[in-house]
């Protein structure tokens, strides 16, 4: 089922129902970056997560906020050189690769509340969801 969603600047973005998107862009992929920032910023979030990794419509995200649980779940401290270990080198530019992890990490706003950010990622998913 074909679905579609606002992005900034009234831009639509069409994607598959359940599918994540390679090029994401607009407010989704802002939420997204930020939500996934605060995470590598604060990787002790994760266990306050209420965000399932299929919520996030942006594919390297959703892949890179797998390997922050897959990490996590290991016992493994969530920094940037466990998450290049953990993926290979090989699928690196499958997350973005490191420039674009420091990049989301040090865009996150001054003033940003995680839980602000996960309710933003989750609107974005209910309103995909509903249509």
């Amino acid at each position: 089922m074909k679905m579609e969603g606002q992005g900034c600047a009234g831009l639509s973005i069409f994607y598959e129902e359940g599918e994540c998107m390679e090029n994401c862009e607009g407010a989704v992929l802002e939420a997204e970056e930020n939500f996934v920032g605060m995470l590598l910023l604060f990787p002790e979030r994760v266990r306050e997560c209420i965000i399932a990794a299929d919520q996030l419509v942006c594919g390297k995200l959703r892949r890179l906020f797998e390997v922050i649980l897959s990490l996590d779940e290991q016992g493994i401290p969530v920094d940037v050189f466990s998450i290049v270990s953990e993926v290979g080198t090989e699928k690196l530019e499958s997350i973005g690769g490191i420039r674009y992890m420091v990049d989301i990490a040090v865009k996150v706003p001054f003033d940003a509340n995680f839980y602000d950010c996960q309710y933003i990622v989750s609107d974005f998913d209910w309103q995909r969801r509903r249509e």
